[in-house]
């Protein structure tokens, strides 16, 4: 298993107040593990889409590596692991959960920490490090920063929506990069176009709190730089995947277990939904649809979307709907498929 990634290049000590500077001679040795009370809080447990697997991962690595960890759902699909707990549980968090749709709703992105004086300030006094992950729908941005005042707190970004003016990705949009305004996605992030003044909040909170930011990918960490444009120190560690769960097998196994063809171009196309267009899934059709003298047969895993063949009316498909099994997932999760 890969392990889990440290904060920071160098130092391993999470509350090493020298951070990425520090020098210390026992903070950088491999060997040290001093045990932390790590809490982790997301939207989602792991059916909740990639972000929220990742932290139920994460959460599972640490623990596996002596730390006390606990996951904090905002909410739960199926039913939660031995670690996890809910980020908004009784009626104080349904109220939170009312407010922020409320405020979502009218274009408002997580705009009132009210969470942060009912659930935040008892895990800083319970837990060495809150790692944040993605806030959209979960949690207000500046409940991180008011976190951060009072503990170490890591924020790991997952999409766009902590440096735009409301949308998870800008979709070509450019206007990110100074100043968002009339959105030209705002039917889907609010009745009012705030996205000015939820930009100028994303951007308040990375400049004045001490939030250590990290990026799984070059790609993500270069746009937020982009408006992001104050001197901090932004990490970039990928996520990491550990293969225990997965049932791996040989190309050949694989395919006569999944009755396809052993002399075929075989290629997956996986998303949590299909039909979401930030997934690119439409791209992925029509570089099919350019080999079509290949005969490819495509293998479609997610949410289902009904207009594939509109993309790709030459190709061959095989849906094999959304699936959470992980010894299922070998089958498709080949070195050389």
């Amino acid at each position: 298993m890969r392990s889990p990634p440290v904060p920071y290049a160098g130092c391993r000590n999470y509350w090493c107040r020298e951070r990425v500077s520090c020098e210390n001679a026992e903070h950088m040795n491999p060997a040290f593990q001093a045990p932390l009370r790590i809490a982790i809080i997301s939207k989602s447990n792991a059916p909740g889409g990639g972000a929220s697997r990742f932290a139920e991962d994460l959460a599972g690595w640490l623990q596996e590596q002596g730390h006390e960890c606990v996951h904090f759902c905002a909410k739960f699909i199926g039913k939660p692991r031995s670690f996890q707990r809910s980020f908004y549980p009784g009626f104080p968090g349904s109220l939170c959960r009312f407010i922020h749709r409320l405020t979502g709703w009218l274009g408002l992105r997580e705009l009132f920490p009210l969470e942060y004086w009912l659930f935040v300030r008892p895990l800083i006094k319970n837990f060495d490090v809150l790692h944040f992950h993605d806030h959209f729908t979960a949690y207000s941005p500046l409940t991180m920063a008011m976190a951060s005042k009072h503990a170490r707190v890591y924020f790991t970004a997952h999409d766009c929506v902590h440096f735009t003016g409301g949308c998870l990705y800008p979709m070509g949009c450019q206007k990110f990069a100074k100043h968002c305004r009339e959105c030209p996605q705002r039917q889907s992030i609010g009745l009012f176009d705030f996205t000015y003044f939820n930009q100028e909040i994303n951007k308040w909170v990375y400049r004045q709190f001490p939030i250590t930011y990290i990026y799984p990918s070059t790609w993500l960490l270069n746009q937020a730089r982009r408006a992001l444009t104050q001197r901090k120190v932004a990490l970039h560690i990928p996520n990491g995947f550990d293969p225990k769960p997965y049932d791996f097998q040989s190309r050949t196994d694989a395919r006569l277990r999944l009755e396809l063809p052993l002399d075929r171009i075989v290629i997956c196309i996986t998303a949590h939904q299909l039909a979401d267009e930030r997934k690119g899934v439409i791209f992925a059709l029509k570089a099919l649809q350019a080999i079509k003298a290949l005969k490819p047969l495509a293998i479609l895993i997610g949410n289902p979307t009904a207009n594939f063949k509109l993309h790709a009316p030459d190709i061959d498909f095989l849906h094999a709907g959304y699936m959470d099994d992980r010894k299922k997932w070998g089958f498709f999760l080949l070195h050389r498929i």
